[in-house]
This record gives structure tokens, sequence and C-alpha cells, in this order.
């Protein structure tokens, strides 16, 4: 729930900035258009235009959809408000062209783009206190949030240490049940070396294969005991 609310607030900021920047745009095709005198600006200002306006509705979407959320329809509201704004500032821009068209006085010219201007300039102000209010959102969702994270967190932190504890202690259990008999096996054979028969004796081993090799090598000492005893018992007069 958190991860969802902080992606779509995420997602609002993004297109909040995005509008601006479109708005931006197709604003100084609109002055390049009237400080230029060039038509050939109308075109990609229509186009600039027409995308900021698709933008806008998809935006519509989003930010209802996040108000729902959120349950809180301010910053709804206010986008709302910036949507009508960008409206009008659409249909004053083409006032504006089709008095270029028509070859109007420079003075009404420049006195419609001002007052554009200052149209776009308070779109921007009414944006900035928009993202201004959806980061107030998240720094909420963070102070709320962040402990349970933070908590949630250490106990995995926490898991991961017993686990690999866990491993390296069953590891070193392992290695120890099959190192040790062989150790004693060892032994074992470096006292036969030596003629001591009576240290040999059976592995205690889990290992049902180190069993097995320490059985044969007390059935193999044995038989040399035997032999050994039969030897001397052939050498007596």
């Amino acid at each position: 729930d958190y991860y969802a609310r902080v992606d779509e607030l995420l997602s609002m900021n993004a297109a909040t900035a995005t509008i601006s920047i479109k708005l931006q745009e197709t604003h100084q095709l609109l002055e390049n258009t009237i400080n230029y005198e060039d038509p050939s600006y109308v075109r990609p200002y229509r186009a600039k235009r027409a995308d900021l306006e698709s933008y806008i509705k998809e935006y519509d979407v989003l930010a209802l959809r996040t108000a729902d959320l959120l349950d809180d329809y301010e910053a709804y509201y206010q986008f709302l408000e910036i949507q009508k704004l960008v409206l009008v500032y659409g249909s004053e821009s083409d006032i504006l062209l089709d008095l270029f068209g028509e070859g109007a006085k420079r003075f009404d010219l420049y006195n419609r783009l001002y007052s554009l201007r200052d149209l776009n300039y308070h779109i921007y102000e009414l944006q900035s206190a928009l993202l201004v209010r959806q980061n107030n959102y998240l720094r909420r969702f963070y102070a709320d949030y962040a402990p349970i994270i933070r908590r949630r967190l250490i106990m995995l932190f926490s898991g991961t240490l017993l686990f690999v504890a866990f491993s390296v202690f069953w590891t070193l259990r392992q290695a120890s049940a099959i190192s040790n008999p062989l150790h004693e096996l060892v032994l074992m054979h470096l006292d036969l070396a030596d003629g001591n028969f009576r240290s040999v004796k059976p592995v205690a081993a889990r290992n049902k294969e180190i069993r097995a090799l320490g059985d044969a090598f007390v059935f193999m000492s044995d038989k040399l005991s035997e032999t050994s005893k039969q030897s001397f018992v052939s050498f007596l007069p």
C-alpha cells in the first residue's frame, strides 16, 4: 500500500512537471511567431498545443485516481483550475493568431501576447503550489511508513544473519562429522604402523561410509594382529 501510494504521487509529480514543460514550449513557439513575425511557427505551435491538451486529459484520469487513493480532493480541484486556465490560454492564443494572420497592429498583438505571458506565469504558480502539496503528501507518507519499513528491514536483516549463522553452523558440524573420524583413522593407522594394535577400535561416525571404512580398518588390524601372533609362535623353540 505504501509503495503504491508513493508511486502514484511520484507519477503525479512527474505529470505536473511535464505540463509545465509542455506549456513553456508551446508559449515559446507563440512568442516566436509574434516577435519574429514568422508564420512558420504557427503549425508547430498548434501541434504542441494539441499535445498539451491531450496530455492534460490523460492527467485528469491520474489526478482523479490519486484523489480517490488519498481520499483528498483538494489537489484534484487545484488541477481542475489549472486545466481550465490552460484551455483559456488556448482560446486566447487562437484569437492572437487570428489577429496576426489578419495583419493587426503590433501594439494590439503585443498587448495580447503580454496578457498570455501573465496567464502562463499564473498557471506556473498554480502548478508550483500543486507540486508543493504533492511533496507534502510524500513527506507525510514517509514519516508514517518509515518506521514500519525500518522494522521490516531490520527483521529481514536479522533473519538473513540467522540463516547464514545456521548455515555456517550446519556446514561446520557436517564437516566435523566427517573430518574427526577420518582423523581418528589416520592416528590409528600411525599407531598400527608402530605395532600398537590395541589403539585400533571401531570408529563412531554418523556417516555410514566412514563407519564401513573404520570397520574394515579394525578387521584388517585384527587380521594383522593374528598373523603377528602366529608368526611369533612359529619362532618359539
